[in-house]
C-alpha cells in the first residue's frame, strides 16, 4: 500500500473517531419509557391514556425507597409515544435529599473517570413556568446538576448536549422539582446517558499507521 494512501486512511480514522457522535450503549434501562409496566396501574385518568404505577412496577424507574426512589410513575401515552410526567405524585418515605418531593430517578453502573453524554427531551405540561432539576451523582457535591426552566407546552425540547464525568461507580440520576411547584407539569422522555469514546488510544493508533508508512517508504 502507497504511502499516501496509509495516510488518507489513519487521518479518516483519527477525524471518524473525533466527530462521530457515540454509539455506546445507553446505561438509562427504559429512557423512552415504551417497557411495558410489569403491574396493573394504580390510577387512570383520560380514557386509560394517562396512567399512574408504584415505581418497582415501571423498569429502571424509582426502584427501592430510599433518595426519592420509592415515588410512583406517572406514564402518558399519545399518539403511540410513552413518556413520564415529573410532578405527578409523591410518595417521600426515606426521602435524604431536602427538597426533592417530586422524583424520577434510576441508579446506573459507570466508570470512575469515564466522560459520560446525558441527554433528554423535555415539554411543559399547564405553563411556561414550570421547572425542573436535574441531579447526576451525590448530594451536595454531583457530577452534574442543572435546573430547567425554558419549556413551553407545545413542543419538546432537547436538553442539548451534557458531558460530566464519573465519581463513582455507582451514580443516581435524579429529575426532581419542588414540592410548591404542585403535582402538574415537567413531561420527561429519551433519557441518555452513554460513554464518551476515548479518542487518544485510537489516534495513536492512527499515528502509528502513519509511521508504518514512513518506515516502509524509507525502506523503499
Amino acid at each position: 500500500m502507497h504511502f499516501t494512501t496509509l495516510k488518507k486512511l489513519a487521518i479518516s480514522a483519527i477525524l471518524g473517531i473525533t466527530f462521530t457522535p457515540s454509539a455506546s450503549a445507553n446505561l438509562i434501562v427504559n429512557g423512552d419509557f415504551e417497557a411495558e409496566p410489569t403491574s396493573t396501574s394504580l390510577q387512570a385518568w383520560r380514557g386509560g391514556s394517562v396512567k399512574l404505577y408504584d415505581g418497582e412496577d415501571v423498569a429502571g424507574w424509582n426502584n427501592g425507597t430510599t433518595e426519592g426512589g420509592g415515588d410512583n410513575v406517572e406514564l402518558w401515552t399519545v399518539s403511540s409515544n410513552t413518556f413520564a410526567e415529573l410532578n405527578s405524585h409523591d410518595n417521600t418515605t426515606g426521602q435524604t435529599d431536602t427538597g426533592d418531593y417530586w422524583n424520577l430517578s434510576q441508579h446506573f453502573t459507570a466508570v470512575i473517570g469515564q466522560q459520560y453524554l446525558f441527554t433528554f427531551d423535555y415539554k411543559a405540561r399547564k405553563n411556561s413556568n414550570e421547572q425542573f432539576k436535574v441531579r447526576i451523582g451525590t448530594h451536595p457535591s454531583p457530577d452534574f446538576f442543572e435546573t430547567f426552566d425554558d419549556h413551553i407546552t407545545t413542543e419538546w425540547t432537547g436538553s442539548g448536549d451534557k458531558f460530566f464525568v464519573a465519581s463513582a461507580s455507582n451514580l443516581r440520576l435524579n429529575f426532581f422539582s419542588p414540592h410548591s411547584d404542585g403535582s402538574v407539569g415537567n413531561f420527561i422522555d429519551n433519557v441518555s446517558i452513554t460513554a464518551v469514546p476515548e479518542t487518544g488510544s485510537l489516534a495513536l493508533l492512527g499515528l502509528g499507521l502513519v509511521g508504518l508508512g514512513l518506515a516502509r517508504r524509507k525502506k523503499a
